[in-house]
């Protein structure tokens, strides 16, 4: 697939690496089942589609709903709070 030779050509050309089993395949749709498609590969191994992603600290799902990223910063803010009242 074109976006997996995109990919490995910027990975030679800057002398970087891009670790296969940490990549996050996201598909945005508004689609309550994703249509099916060939998996790409890279080096060798199959990416997955997953149901969210975290980018930047930022939870993305692929309806773009931004619920899980809202319920992960109001986990992170009581413990904030806890912490500095106990």
């Amino acid at each position: 697939m074109l976006m997996t030779l995109i990919v490995k050509t910027w990975t030679i050309q800057n002398e970087s690496g891009v670790n296969a089993n940490k990549i996050e395949l996201i598909m945005f749709t508004r689609r309550h089942k994703i249509p099916d498609f060939r998996k790409p590969k890279l080096d060798g191994t199959m990416l997955e589609v997953k149901p969210q992603a975290k980018y930047l600290s930022i939870i993305l799902d692929r309806e773009l709903n931004w619920t899980s990223n809202i319920e992960e910063r109001k986990k992170k803010a009581f413990v904030v709070w806890c912490t500095c009242h106990a």
